[in-house]
């Protein structure tokens, strides 16, 4: 049965126009506050010596068992002469497990270091500028990237994705950790 209530309308529009207008509304503002509640973004400082000289902000977003995890950097010192330091990155998980990934750093906006991880058939195709070309097998749970939001409780080893390797990781401190790359 539906019920049709009239209403006194402002510029001639009914009731029964607002309702499904109303009701679209209520959903996408639903829909913006579910999504955003699995989104997370953050900021982090770079220091030289005791002065900040940039700043680093990171997202994760989850969305069902896909979780992405986005860092952005600049920064600016002098080093003999200016530098203007830019870097980018992307690690996607699947499941739980790093699916894929990608780095990009510029130095005076020419590109000094770069990676990609990606899937291929057997395992994951990895590239490192300039030219260490190689394939990785096997899972990886804990990435520099998933470390801005989780610390990585009980793994001696973390996967850098500028190097596409796994590395010593060592607790320092709390929230701080050392690590080494191979």
């Amino acid at each position: 049965m539906t019920r049709t209530i009239s209403l006194p309308a402002r510029s001639g529009t009914s009731a029964t126009v607002r309702f499904p207008i109303l009701a679209f509304l209520v959903v996408v503002l639903f829909q913006v506050v579910w999504n955003s509640a699995f989104c997370q973004d953050a900021r982090f400082h770079v220091y030289k010596g005791e002065d900040v000289v940039g700043n680093i902000l990171v997202s994760r977003t989850a969305i069902g068992d896909r979780t992405s995890y986005r860092m952005t950097s600049h920064s600016e010192f002098d080093l003999f002469w200016p530098q203007i330091i830019t870097s980018r990155s992307c690690t996607e998980y699947g499941r739980g497990s790093l699916s894929a990934c990608h780095t990009f750093v510029a130095v005076n906006g020419t590109m000094r270091d770069s990676s990609n991880l990606a899937p291929f058939h057997d395992g994951m195709a990895c590239y490192v500028h300039p030219d260490q070309r190689f394939k990785h097998s096997g899972e990886v749970d804990w990435t520099t990237a998933r470390m801005y939001f989780e610390e990585p409780v009980g793994s001696s080893y973390i996967f850098v994705e500028s190097v596409l390797q796994r590395c010593p990781s060592q607790r320092t401190g709390p929230g701080t950790y050392r690590l080494t790359l191979a």
